[in-house]
């Protein structure tokens, strides 16, 4: 690993919401870790308060970058006061997460469109 950079806001609707960017030695570590931790129907790591998470809909051709890939996740119903979303995206030497959770006073459906606006942004900013 060669640099990491992190960043996190809560928002107006009371989520949270990290980013985190791991840089790597080249393009194929990163490759391999994506296809070997990250990519499928499960991470192969669960995040902490997010145990059972399972494969979110994927990017529409709107939202996703060429040269980025995607893979997204949701905690599965029941999921107690809060609900969480994680995204791994793989562009060239880079590995990024993001992470929400909570947010949008309840309003699932608000929270999963923040979620997927900050996804697809930080595939263009990847890409």
């Amino acid at each position: 690993m060669r640099h990491i950079a992190a960043r996190g806001w809560t928002t107006a609707g009371g989520g949270r919401v990290r980013i985190y960017l791991l840089q790597f030695e080249s393009g194929a570590v990163v490759n391999s870790l994506y296809v070997q931790d990250f990519a499928g129907t499960t991470p192969a790591h669960a995040l902490a308060g997010a145990a059972d998470v399972g494969a979110d809909r994927p990017l529409d051709s709107t939202e996703s970058t060429d040269g980025v890939h995607a893979d997204l996740y949701v905690d599965e119903a029941p999921y107690g006061a809060t609900q969480t979303r994680e995204a791994y995206l793989a562009a060239g030497d880079v590995l990024a997460l993001v992470v929400q959770s909570g947010g949008s006073d309840g309003d699932t459906d608000k929270a999963e469109t923040a979620f997927r606006q900050a996804v697809a942004l930080q595939g263009r900013l990847l890409g």
